[in-house]
């Protein structure tokens, strides 16, 4: 097992980036609340009316889904051999998740934080990103029977549009792209390589000028990455802990959905809330917006109105699920930011 300490990369002192990434991340907020001002007014107003009750659960279902999520990163650390502190992972989760809300980049800027607790523990990097990566698509294949589950339940009540048809479609491309990749790092290492030196080719190209020596740098990486993705398939039965808290991800959160939507008076069973979920859920996914703005309002809104809920109701309930599941984790993983620092490989 590798242990937190065992490598001593060299720190640059005063590295002006580090209040660089605070002023990025200040901004990243600012511009990501000024665009959904009307929102944040109105999730104040939907909070300040809720039965506190079911507030309180709310918030003790997102403590619970927040220390799950380290609990899967810790997991999926493990099957690749990486013992990492668990506040070191904890922060790591908090930032990963952060960046993951307030951009579009397919979960891949989460990756920033983890591999900046990782320096700060002086982690092997390869390592630590093919734990990532394992959490990662674990929680997109539990979200899959997630989805596969609610829409059996749509099928069933004879609720499925040709909208949810589009979105599942987008999504079935979105994850078989995702696992195409995973395969091409687990069995073919010149693939792998051709994937890692993308990013050098895209700034050669931008900057006109040829491949430098950073090329033969992403092909160690690389080939440190396929070593670490083939262990994990070479022994899947250590996936076990992990499998069971990305599994318990998606409970929680369908938990935390229906327990918003108590709080405002909406009164909907377990199955519905899960066709609330995976059909919001892919609609997030397959817009455009970090975060799902705009799209999640709207879907989930349009689903709960089809369940037979008020418009009014169903719009107080999509606020404040909105203001656990999305803002309360902008506003600590912003917190958590300022953790990131940049070392020398």
């Amino acid at each position: 097992m590798i242990e937190s300490g065992q490598l001593r990369p060299t720190v640059i002192r005063g590295d002006w980036r580090r209040p660089l990434v605070g002023v990025v991340v200040v901004l990243a907020v600012a511009v990501f609340s000024v665009a959904d001002r009307h929102q944040v007014l109105i999730t104040w107003r939907t909070l300040v009316r809720a039965r506190p009750m079911w507030c309180v659960v709310s918030g003790l279902l997102l403590m619970l889904w927040l220390a799950n999520a380290v609990g899967l990163q810790r997991a999926a650390l493990r099957v690749t051999g990486v013992r990492m502190r668990l506040a070191n992972v904890a922060a790591a989760t908090g930032i990963a998740h952060f960046l993951n809300l307030t951009t579009k980049s397919g979960g891949l800027a989460g990756l920033v934080g983890l591999r900046a607790e990782a320096r700060r523990a002086t982690l092997p990097d390869n390592s630590v990103v093919a734990g990532y990566i394992v959490a990662a698509m674990l929680t997109e294949w539990a979200f899959v029977v997630v989805v596969v589950g609610s829409f059996a339940v749509l099928v069933a009540d004879g609720h499925l549009t040709v909208a949810d048809v589009i979105a599942l479609c987008a999504f079935v491309v979105y994850v078989a792209s995702r696992c195409a990749v995973l395969v091409a790092a687990t069995k073919d290492r010149e693939r792998l390589r051709s994937l890692m030196r993308f990013p050098s080719r895209v700034l050669s190209w931008l900057r006109r000028r040829p491949l430098d020596a950073s090329t033969n740098h992403s092909d160690e990486t690389a080939d440190r990455l396929f070593d670490s993705l083939r262990a994990v398939r070479a022994r899947p039965g250590a996936l076990g802990a992990a499998v069971g808290h990305a599994l318990a991800t998606e409970v929680i959160a369908i938990a935390l959905l229906w327990s918003c939507l108590r709080a405002v008076g909406v009164s909907i069973g377990p199955l519905h809330t899960l066709v609330v979920y995976a059909v919001t859920g892919l609609f997030g996914i397959v817009g455009f917006l970090p975060g799902g703005l705009g799209f999640v309002e709207v879907s989930m809104s349009a689903v709960l109105v089809g369940f037979g809920v008020r418009s009014v109701t169903a719009a107080s309930g999509v606020v404040l699920y909105r203001a656990f599941e999305l803002w309360l984790p902008i506003v600590l993983g912003a917190i958590l930011a300022h953790r990131i620092r940049f070392d020398t490989p």
